[in-house]
C-alpha cells in the first residue's frame, strides 16, 4: 500500500514538473524557430552615443525606469510583461525598436510569422545589441506624420539645433509627438502633447535625469505654434 501511494505521489511530482516545463519548451521552442526565419540578423555598427539627458529622454519616454539598461531578456519574459503586467527592464523599448527594425525589411506575408519575428528578434536584441544601442536606434526611428526620422533632423526641424545642445523639455517634446496617433475628442492637439511630454518630464525626475528646478522650468515651456505644425504635418 506504501509503495503504491509513494508511486502515485512521484507520478503527481512528475506531471506537475511537465505541466510547468512543457509551456517553457514550447516557448523557447517559437523562439529559436522565429529566429530561423532571418535571413541574416542586425549587427551592431558603429554609432554616435548620445548625450544623457537625450538618452534619458528617450529611455522615460518608454516608461522605463532608471538607470537605462536593458536586462537580457528570457523568451518567457515576453509572455510574463504580456500575460501577468511585469515589467521587465528595457523590454518596451526593445520590442519598439524590433518592430521598427522588421518594418524597414517590409512586411512579411503571414501576421504570424511577423509576430513570431518580432518577438525572437525582442529577445535577442536584449541579449546581444548594447543598452546604449538599442536606446541610439529607437531615436533614429522615431516617426512623425509617418515617416521616421532621427533625433539630429527633428531637433533641427522643431528647434533649430544640433541634439546635442536639446533641453529636457524639447526632447521630451519630441518623444511625445513620436508616440502615436492624437485620437482624444474635445481636446486640442496642443494639450496632448503638453500632457504628454509632461508626463515623460515626470519620469526623467523620478529617474534622477533632472532636478525639481529643472522639471518646473521645463513644464512651464510653450509650444509654438510653428511647432505644432510641424508636428500636424502642415508644413
Amino acid at each position: 500500500m506504501k509503495k503504491i501511494i509513494a508511486k502515485k505521489k512521484i507520478l503527481f511530482i512528475v506531471l506537475i514538473a511537465s505541466l510547468i516545463t512543457l509551456p517553457l519548451l514550447i516557448v523557447e521552442c517559437g523562439y529559436r524557430y522565429g529566429l530561423h526565419l532571418f535571413r541574416e540578423l542586425p549587427s551592431v555598427q558603429a554609432y554616435q552615443p548620445l548625450p544623457s539627458i537625450v538618452t534619458n529622454g528617450i529611455w522615460a519616454s518608454f516608461s522605463e525606469k532608471a538607470p537605462p539598461r536593458v536586462k537580457p531578456l528570457m523568451p518567457w519574459n515576453i509572455l510574463e510583461d504580456e500575460v501577468l503586467g511585469c515589467d521587465s527592464p528595457g523590454a518596451k523599448i526593445t520590442n519598439y525598436v524590433s518592430r521598427r527594425l522588421l518594418e524597414i525589411e517590409g512586411p512579411s506575408p503571414r501576421m504570424l510569422t511577423w509576430h513570431l519575428q518580432e518577438f525572437s528578434l525582442t529577445v535577442w536584441l536584449s541579449r546581444n545589441w548594447p543598452t546604449e544601442r538599442i536606446i541610439h536606434e529607437a531615436g533614429n526611428q522615431i516617426v512623425i506624420c509617418r515617416e521616421a526620422s532621427s533625433i539630429d533632423k527633428l531637433a533641427n526641424k522643431l528647434f533649430d539645433k544640433n541634439s546635442d545642445a536639446l533641453e529636457a523639455h524639447e526632447i521630451a517634446l519630441i518623444m511625445a509627438a513620436g508616440k502615436g496617433g492624437f485620437v482624444h475628442a474635445g481636446e486640442s492637439l496642443q494639450n496632448q502633447l503638453l500632457k504628454r511630454r509632461n508626463q515623460i518630464l515626470e519620469r526623467m525626475l523620478k529617474n534622477g535625469a533632472i532636478s525639481e528646478g529643472d522639471y518646473t522650468t521645463s513644464r512651464n515651456q510653450p509650444i509654438t505654434s510653428l511647432q505644432q505644425d510641424l508636428i500636424e504635418c502642415r508644413n
